[in-house]
């Protein structure tokens, strides 16, 4: 809480912890920016709780569709270790089966 209010973060990308520097290297040459965090879900927490986050919202973004399951389930396992995450599924314009990787989105149990 920050005060007496419950702070949510909307908007976290979180990566497995082998590509996560690789993954916040292209996104800060993509938007030419430096970020300050690794994008690893340890990170995230440690930083975020510090700062007095309560809720994330997680999510990744897949740049090919052959990613799309890939992220979609390592999100869903984070939801699943981390009672404070929220996570957001991916899609891709040129899945060839977009209805399947919808479907598979919703096939994971919420808490």
């Amino acid at each position: 809480m920050v005060g007496k209010f419950y702070c949510i973060d909307a908007h976290c990308h979180i990566y497995p912890e082998k590509i996560a520097s690789a993954a916040v290297g292209h996104t800060d040459e993509f938007y030419d920016i430096v970020s300050k965090h690794e994008g690893t879900t340890k990170d995230l927490l440690s930083s975020g709780i510090e700062a007095g986050v309560d809720r994330f919202i997680v999510q990744s973004v897949a740049t090919t569709p052959k990613q799309v399951r890939r992220i979609n389930e390592y999100i869903a396992s984070q939801v699943a270790e981390n009672p404070c995450f929220t996570g957001l599924g991916t899609l891709h314009p040129e899945s060839e089966d977009i209805k399947g990787d919808l479907a598979s989105c919703f096939s994971w149990s919420p808490r």
